[in-house]
């Protein structure tokens, strides 16, 4: 009797779990499809009031406007720092990790855990609960950041463009853009031992590597604050930096095709989630499920039909309808 009573209740609380799962796949699905429906409502507006204009002559009758100009970045400087040679880089962002302690504590903050590892920056380990013996070394090297003073975007000044792309691309590091040729380069990031004649990793040793900004031609939409440096000194929600020269329904297309491709990711996830959560609560009463003369599926194997075949279908109206709209 217990036996059976326990069984009811795993089989009870499985089907709870299952629609707990299916509430939130279906969400996650609901919100994925308005996201899309949104974004290509903006897109559509933005596409209706973005004029092309030329960026090598800027024209003040633009301030103001919501426009997308296509130009080259570019800079007669280079940048260069202790390690790297000097570079035509705009902006040249220095990464730093160091083997070092670091400090666990506990979820009663009374036993901390010690561990040596690579980690960004300099931990203090004055903080530390036990700072005896987990003593780390001085960072020679602090992470950095460095632009070009002087930069144009075709008849623009390039600055503010500069400043507002924030997350540039890995710098492919070899050994002829190095100081010092001899440091090793594993994994694109260069090795600095804390003893240079050892070879095995210790205590104090670093990795640097870096991003950069490299000249060349981007696409720009933004609402144009002036003739001369084309954004303001505040972040718009309306700016939006691309590689490549675009006029306006390309750069648009463009950006509906990313947009597309994210809220699509949010309806995937979400058709998985469904499918568990009907697999979930199907199974709980697959014994029952029989699909027999339609389809030659019974027991485990029709829960599983079934639930695929609801969430896929569930997938196929949602895509249908934002595609629609």
């Amino acid at each position: 009797m217990v036996i059976v009573k326990l069984s009811a209740l795993k089989t009870k609380s499985r089907a709870s779990l299952g629609v707990f799962t299916l509430l939130c796949a279906l969400g996650l699905m609901w919100s994925g499809t308005v996201r899309s429906l949104k974004d290509q409502s903006n897109i559509n507006a933005a596409l209706g009031r973005a004029i092309t204009i030329d960026a090598a002559s800027p024209d003040p009758s633009n301030n103001n406007k919501l426009v997308v100009a296509a130009g080259r970045l570019s800079s007669g400087e280079m940048l260069e720092d202790e390690l790297l040679k000097p570079g035509p880089y705009l902006a040249l962002k220095r990464r730093v990790e160091m083997f070092q302690w670091s400090e666990e504590r506990s979820s009663d903050d009374s036993t901390p855990e010690y561990s040596i590892n690579w980690h960004p920056g300099q931990i203090d380990f004055f903080r530390f609960r036990k700072p005896q013996g987990h003593e780390n070394p001085l960072l020679k090297f602090q992470p950095e950041l460095k632009t070009v003073g002087q930069s144009t975007f075709s008849g623009f000044d390039g600055s503010r463009i500069i400043k507002a792309i924030s997350d540039p691309a890995s710098l492919i590091l070899t050994k002829e853009m190095l100081r010092d040729p001899s440091l090793e380069i594993v994994d694109n990031k260069i090795v600095i031992r804390r003893d240079p004649s050892s070879t095995e990793l210790a205590l104090g040793d670093m990795r640097v590597w870096y991003q950069s900004l490299p000249p060349g031609d981007y696409t720009v939409l933004a609402v144009q604050a002036d003739e001369r440096s084309l954004l303001g000194s505040e972040r718009s929600d309306q700016l939006v930096i691309q590689a490549g020269l675009l006029d306006a329904e390309q750069f648009l297309e463009q950006q509906g095709e990313q947009a597309s491709e994210s809220s699509n990711g949010i309806l995937y996830m979400g058709t998985v989630l469904l499918c568990i959560g009907l697999l979930s609560i199907l199974g709980s009463f697959s014994q029952r499920l029989d699909l027999r003369p339609k389809v030659n599926l019974q027991g485990q194997a029709a829960a599983i039909f079934l639930s695929v075949a609801i969430s896929l279908t569930v997938l196929l109206i949602l895509l249908i309808l934002s595609l629609v709209s």
